[in-house]
C-alpha cells in the first residue's frame, strides 16, 4: 500500500482495496472520500482516506445512516451540493 499521503490512480485503488471506480466515483460525490482530477478524464484517491473509509465502516455499525444512504443510492440533489456528510 502506498503511503499516507500518496495518490492512487482508480486502477490502483481498485487493486489495493477492492472497491470498484463507481463506488469510489460515488463516494467522492457524496463526500466521503476526496477525488483530486489532475485532468478532465482521469481522477485519483488518497489511499489513506479509502483506508480510513473502510476502517471507519469496520468499527461503527451506524456508519451508514439513513441520510447517507439515501445520497449514495440517489446522489446528492443540487440543494444538499454543500452539505458534506
Amino acid at each position: 500500500m502506498g503511503e499516507p499521503v500518496q495518490l492512487g490512480t482508480v486502477k490502483e485503488i481498485e487493486k489495493e482495496f477492492r472497491v470498484g471506480r463507481r463506488v469510489l466515483a460515488r463516494l467522492a460525490d457524496i463526500g466521503v472520500i476526496e477525488r483530486v482530477r489532475p485532468s478532465p478524464f482521469q481522477s485519483m484517491y488518497y489511499f489513506a482516506d479509502i483506508a480510513a473509509f473502510l476502517e471507519r465502516t469496520r468499527t461503527d455499525p451506524a456508519f451508514w445512516s439513513s441520510v447517507r444512504r439515501e445520497a449514495y443510492l440517489n446522489g446528492p440533489s443540487p440543494q444538499d451540493a454543500s452539505l458534506r456528510l
